[in-house]
């Protein structure tokens, strides 16, 4: 309910070192091997104050040797050149509000295919066959806690995050270029009732997608932009047994209004022992897409645009 309406399965945690908690202020490693690859990374880190502090993650590999072990005359992993810088920033005011914010550039160019292909003279030709794929990506996200030390178990939670990626890629003499524009906000009000066996969390959320792809002579593109709410509410007896009820509300641009309400419960038996079940619904439920503005392209009750 709260990651919204894509996240029924979970979500992977992927978490970076957080400057406040990493002590030391210079980390320096270098990598070498026999089949080309070197690569270098480093991570700076900086307390400014009591209340701020950063770290900048730095990366860069370069693959520039051809391997054909089994001669083949196709390259067994392609060449690749990659730059990745993250910078983390981490606020603390010492009572009510807790704060972080990431920014990332990437950049990464890939080609495959024959050994003797050569980019300047062989691409979009037929003299020999290659694979490329050059990618730049910017990001950022940021998220702010407001707490309220008087009533432990209480917070709002405002989650943002943006990106842009762009694909410039080539297969032979086809061809291939997309891009992606993306904004996610999430806002979270956190609370109990009586006391913290009993808890709820309610908020709204905000995606918006653009998406421009060409392949060939062919182009595609498409905008998706989803306002929703949420509400759960979440039960507790102890260690045993947690219950967890939850609805929400999306109106999308192309889909038309979705309501997705979830059921999921958990009883331990024992240290080794926890049954499971979860359960959820979709509304409307059907496979349309017409690929047109909600006015347009309606949901009637058989399914049909």
């Amino acid at each position: 309910m709260v990651n919204g309406y894509e996240s029924i399965t979970g979500q992977i945690n992927i978490e970076f070192k957080k400057p406040q908690d990493v002590k030391e202020w210079l980390f320096v490693n270098g990598y070498g091997s026999s089949k080309g690859r070197m690569e270098g990374n480093i991570h700076l880190r900086k307390k400014l104050n009591d209340k701020w502090s950063t770290i900048l993650f730095m990366h860069a590999s370069d693959v520039s040797m051809k391997n054909d072990n089994n001669r083949d005359g196709f390259l067994d992993m392609p060449l690749t050149r990659q730059y990745n810088v993250y910078n983390r920033w981490n606020y603390h005011s010492g009572k009510r509000i807790e704060g972080q914010l990431g920014l990332k550039a990437i950049m990464e160019d890939r080609q495959g295919g024959q050994t003797k292909f050569n980019y300047k003279t062989d691409s979009r030709t037929t003299s020999a066959y290659g694979v490329g794929v050059n990618t730049r990506q910017l990001e950022y996200f940021s998220k702010t806690g407001i707490l309220y030390p008087q009533k432990p178990g209480q917070s709002i939670g405002i989650m943002t995050s943006g990106k842009w990626v762009s694909l410039d890629s080539y297969f032979g003499l086809r061809t291939y270029t997309g891009e992606q524009k993306s904004f996610y906000a999430n806002g979270i009000f956190q609370s109990f009732i009586g006391n913290t066996n009993h808890k709820y969390k309610t908020g709204l959320s905000f995606v918006y997608d653009e998406y421009a792809e060409t392949f060939s002579d062919s182009a595609f593109s498409r905008t998706e932009i989803v306002p929703g709410g949420f509400a759960e509410y979440t039960l507790s007896r102890g260690e045993k047994f947690t219950a967890v009820a939850g609805v929400r509300g999306d109106m999308h641009n192309l889909y038309g209004f979705m309501m997705n309400p979830r059921l999921h419960l958990k009883y331990s038996i024992g240290a080794l022992t926890t049954i499971r079940l979860s359960g959820g619904e979709r509304f409307p439920d059907t496979q349309c897409f017409c690929g047109k503005p909600v006015g347009i392209c309606q949901f009637p009750q058989g399914n049909m645009c």
